[in-house]
């Protein structure tokens, strides 16, 4: 199924997912290393765990439904922006 047909909850469990297979892929290693990237700080597992707390967090009241969809927008965007994937130039 793609996006339209999608309601705002599953969408949102799916950013979950995905995000906690990104934490699984680039865990550190005995050597406190991404496995893939091979840095200390990996950036996207921090951009992962940053998905998965802006999912978890509860909506203010004055917010719509849409808010915190926006919010997750927002910080996929930036980490769209900035993440180089393993072999790519930042």
């Amino acid at each position: 199924m793609t996006a339209p047909f999608l309601s705002l909850a599953q969408i949102r469990n799916r950013l979950i997912l995905t995000a906690r297979a990104v934490l699984r892929d680039h865990r550190a290693g005995p050597d406190g290393h991404c496995r893939v990237c091979r840095t200390p700080d990996c950036r996207l597992s921090a951009a992962a765990r940053n998905v998965i707390e802006a999912a978890a967090a509860p909506a203010q009241e004055s917010d719509f439904p849409s808010a915190d969809m926006d919010r997750l927008v927002t910080i996929l965007s930036s980490v769209r922006d900035t993440a180089a994937l393993p072999g790519e130039v930042a």
